[in-house]
């Protein structure tokens, strides 16, 4: 090989070795992290004027004998602060719990705020630090809207009048519709069947909600406890738009600041959907499963829609802002112009 050549080789060599230094010396630098902090739960809704306990978990690789600070903030602002003396054992995994008293806003305001927990050792070096974002939302999703909510002329077919109770103690007003007979013959906008029906009972109940919707009805079904819905065919549905089998992520579709966890329990498998095909017929199949989908939807040319939502928005009305305020997204979702669905999956 010539000099040229050489010296070209050369250099090569020499940017290959610094690129490898280099990536290994950033390798080391990410290693250098020897603790973590992460909240235990991913939850970021609370009601305003709340008492709550934030859990965060605390691990780290080495001893750790310094101080958890926390600064619980909006915007540019402090809104409460304070810090703990921490002892940490190497590799055992630690819960630290923040107690904290929200503060309180106004009637129909959402506010928006951070906590943010640094674990600093005995030299107040920072050794790792996490930022939560929470929502704070005020207890009437409502507020300052009754003129709308009272022309959306809500129906409400509740056989088990769990969903009638709730919406009475919220103020929420609908027409109640007590016999199933009736709905073939219903001419409202906006028609709601309360939680934990049962599809199965109510024979022809799901076929009636298919044809209203077809007709430009906007149809929720909440979280009923069996049956099926069955599949819609262009020969029997020609004004169909478009069917949606969708995730938990809906709910954040709807609005980020929302948990789509919230009705999460230890050891319970909420009801969801699947496609079924029996005897040559495809069915839309309601069962426990946790992998099946919690939401599906129906939309027509016409802006009808008929959404089946196995959200048990009912049952944890009172747990978190996120039932009521969901509701209060889905209403609006069926009383705009254009339905925009959610994310298909």
């Amino acid at each position: 090989m010539d000099n040229l050549t050489n010296r070209i080789l050369s250099y090569l060599s020499v940017v290959l070795c610094a690129v490898v230094i280099s990536t290994s010396a950033w390798a080391a630098d990410e290693d250098e992290s020897v603790a973590s902090i992460q909240p235990v739960s991913q939850r970021r809704d609370f009601f305003v004027a709340q008492k709550e306990s934030l859990s965060y978990q605390l691990v780290s690789k080495v001893p750790v004998q310094g101080k958890v600070l926390w600064q619980y903030a909006a915007g540019a602002r402090t809104l409460a602060r304070g810090e703990e003396t921490l002892q940490l054992a190497a590799g055992r995994p630690s819960v630290y719990e923040l107690p904290i008293e929200f503060p309180p806003v106004g009637e129909g305001v959402v506010f928006e705020t951070r906590m943010v927990v640094t674990i600093v050792d005995g030299d107040n070096k920072v050794l790792a630090q996490v930022e939560q974002p929470i929502w704070l939302f005020s207890e009437d999703p409502f507020a300052n809207r009754r003129e709308w909510l009272e022309g959306l002329d809500i129906h409400l077919y509740d056989p088990e009048d769990a969903t009638v109770k709730c919406f009475e103690e919220a103020k929420i007003p609908h027409t109640r519709i007590t016999n199933s007979n009736v709905l073939a013959d219903f001419e409202g906008r906006i028609l709601i069947v309360g939680s934990g029906t049962s599809l199965s009972k109510n024979r022809g109940l799901t076929d009636n909600l298919m044809k209203l919707a077809q007709r430009g009805v906007r149809v929720i079904c909440l979280a009923p406890v069996d049956g099926e819905f069955p599949w819609p065919m262009r020969e029997e549905f020609p004004e169909l738009a478009g069917v949606q089998f969708s995730s938990k992520k809906a709910i954040r579709d709807l609005d980020k600041r929302l948990n789509p966890d919230f009705d999460s329990m230890p050891n319970q498998t909420r009801n969801t959907v699947a496609l079924e095909s029996r005897r040559g017929q495809l069915r839309v199949n309601l069962a426990e499963a946790a992998d099946g989908w919690p939401w599906w939807q129906v939309r027509f040319e016409n802006d009808g829609t008929c959404i089946l939502a196995c959200f048990d928005l009912i049952q944890h009305w009172e747990s978190s802002p996120t039932p009521r305020f969901l509701l209060a997204g889905l209403l609006e979702k069926l009383s705009s112009e254009t339905d925009s669905s959610p994310t298909e999956q």
